[in-house]
């Protein structure tokens, strides 16, 4: 386990980025109706869905690397059980893209997906929003995008007509899941602040790590911290609550349980 990445993931605080580009009005806000593409009844249907998700979601772990690469996803499903929406919040590493994915689902089949994002060109860093419809198989069909200088103005651009840009829930679906490439690993303790955390890992070496506060050291907790090579690498699994801390603001993983597989 690396000390760094463990460190970070411990004491790292929220994420702020300063939202600043080249003023609003250099982007060309003319409507071309030719290129606008509408699905009213599936812009409905993510709107509902959203207006429902906050209430009802399930959070995965979030895991991160020593390049500030990290993934975090939230299912909300029905009261049957069935998948509503995937959301996937992310980034590329220090300096490279980063936003939310939302993937829609009817009926079991994905129908439509919501890319918000930061994209960085030579010279800029403009916010875009692109909506992708896809057919009653799954398979996408169109896409629209609005680009902005500021994150907050985007509702205030039309939509227009750009090549087709599907999105896959494949990684998020795992990230969720904690299988393939996320299947969870232990990695060991950190002691930081008078606290104690245990580190999973996720990823074919590892890359991916994620941290859990120990609110209580129980005596099964404690044989593990004693002898962690015994366990390091073996496969586990945890249950989970997220905090925020109600001074700071932070929000951290407090460990519930874990089970060796």
């Amino acid at each position: 386990m690396k000390n760094k990445l463990s460190f970070f993931l411990v004491l790292s605080v929220v994420f702020l980025v300063a939202c600043k580009g080249e003023n609003a009005d250099n982007i060309d806000k003319s409507e071309d109706t030719s290129e606008v593409l509408q699905n009213d009844d599936k812009d409905k249907y993510m709107s509902e869905i959203d207006e429902k998700a906050e209430e009802t979601y399930f959070n995965s772990l979030k895991f991160a690397t020593e390049s500030q690469e990290y993934i975090e996803v939230k299912t909300a499903l029905d009261k049957d059980q069935n998948l509503l929406r995937v959301k996937e919040e992310y980034s590329n590493g220090e300096g490279q893209e980063y936003g939310v994915k939302n993937y829609y689902y009817q009926n079991g089949k994905l129908s439509s997906s919501v890319k918000r994002f930061e994209r960085h060109t030579a010279d800029d860093i403009v916010f875009v929003e692109q909506v992708t419809y896809y057919d009653k198989n799954g398979k996408a069909e169109s896409t629209k995008e609005r680009i902005a200088s500021f994150e907050s103005d985007l509702e205030n651009f039309p939509f227009k007509k750009v090549d087709i840009a599907p999105l896959s829930p494949e990684k998020a679906l795992q990230v969720m899941q904690e299988t393939g490439q996320f299947e969870t690993t232990f990695q060991g303790f950190v002691e930081a602040n008078s606290a104690t955390y245990l580190i999973v890992g996720a990823g074919k070496n590892n890359e991916y790590s994620s941290a859990l506060n120990v609110p209580n050291l129980d005596g099964s907790i404690e044989r593990i911290r004693d002898n962690p090579k015994e366990y390091l690498g073996k496969k586990i699994k945890v249950t989970f609550t997220k905090i925020i801390d109600p001074a700071s603001g932070y929000e951290y993983q407090e460990l519930i349980s874990l089970n060796f597989l």
